[in-house]
């Protein structure tokens, strides 16, 4: 009776939960990870009591239990405030580089514990990894376990839960799948996040509004591909019915200067479209190495979903948008992005009894 009068927002984000508790039963918590967190908190307190100002402590656990960490400054943060999407990377960067772990390799990083200093409460506070630390583990530390609060209790989630759908969609690279038998439960990690995300797509039903979306951003990128440096077009709509433009990536080949298509049809709602939220939107890929357009109807061209730096960008601007994205054999399906992005590391707007 309770379902009945849930809306899909609300059932999606049930779902989302149920999820997340099945998968951390494949984790329990034990007491090498209670260590890693005491360790953590007793580094932290000693570089604190001798003045570096450290604000966050991220600590990891290798293959052969050698324990590395790496730290933040006021400094850094205070420095990083002018921007509203700076990313604290310094703590996970130090820990993946002191471990060696900045290419795949066995002894990876396997238990990530982060801890932040909270002034108002005065204390350390377990908190989830940022975007690019998401990025970058799952990139170079797979199956990798984080101790995160949720819903109020203490739980070990892998990278795959934290970062959905991403090598869920696409085969992985050889140097990784070599590391696939080291991943406890992963295929079983993996069918939780497939079944999640199927279920909620159903509960919002692609129209032909999204349809002319994906056209528009097929369109656009085989219109503007070339290799290396513009292989991504986000097309989106707002809440105001017809307003839609694209945002193409720009790649520069020099780091931070790069824009990713979700980020450009960010400015451009911004600039076109002040004062509304973005509704939908759609990224494709022109996945082909040739320097030339691509004459076939669609080519090379695949949806595909956004980085995990673009999903937090994208919920901060407009928290409630969808993203429509391929399911993995199933056909295209929409979700709401938040679903891609579980436990933020920032504060997301809870949903509302209209959602």
């Amino acid at each position: 009776m309770v379902d009945q009068v849930l809306s899909p927002w609300h059932k999606a984000q049930k779902v989302l939960e149920q999820t997340l508790l099945e998968i951390a039963e494949f984790f329990p918590l034990t007491d090498n990870d209670r260590s890693l967190i005491e360790f953590g908190y007793n580094t932290y307190r000693t570089r604190r009591l001798k003045g570096e100002g450290r604000q966050q402590i991220t600590v990891g656990r290798c293959v052969d239990g050698k324990i590395y960490y790496g730290t933040h400054t006021e400094a850094e943060e205070e420095e990083a405030k002018s921007d509203p999407d700076a990313q604290f990377t310094s703590s996970w960067v130090d820990a993946l580089q002191q471990a060696g772990c900045n290419e795949v390799h066995p002894n990876r990083i396997v238990d990530v514990v982060t801890q932040r200093w909270t002034d108002d409460e005065c204390k350390l506070a377990i908190v989830p990894p940022d975007s690019i630390a998401r990025q970058q583990y799952i990139q170079f530390s797979p199956g990798v376990n984080f101790i995160v609060m949720f819903k109020g209790n203490l739980v070990k989630l892998p990278i795959e839960a934290l970062y959905p759908w991403d090598y869920c969609i696409r085969p992985l690279p050889p140097a990784l799948e070599q590391l696939r038998p080291t991943w406890p439960f992963r295929d079983e990690v993996m069918a939780c996040i497939k079944r999640m995300v199927i279920q909620v797509s159903n509960l919002f039903p692609l129209t032909a509004e999204d349809q002319l979306l994906i056209d528009q951003a097929m369109l656009e990128i085989r219109k503007r591909y070339a290799y290396g440096y513009w292989q991504l077009a986000a097309a989106f709509e707002t809440d105001v019915p017809g307003h839609s433009k694209t945002g193409v990536q720009h790649d520069t080949k020099s780091g931070k200067a790069n824009t990713d298509a979700e980020q450009a049809a960010i400015k451009k709602a911004r600039h076109f479209f002040p004062g509304e939220r973005m509704k939908t939107i759609v990224t494709a890929h022109h996945s082909s190495k040739n320097f030339v357009h691509s004459d076939e109807k669609n080519g090379c061209i695949m949806l595909v979903t956004s980085c995990a730096l673009c999903r937090k960008s994208l919920l901060r601007y407009s928290p409630d948008i969808l993203n429509i994205i391929p399911l993995n054999g199933e056909g295209t399906g929409k979700v709401p992005l938040r679903i891609l992005y579980p436990l933020p590391d920032f504060v997301l707007p809870e949903l509302s009894l209209t959602a």
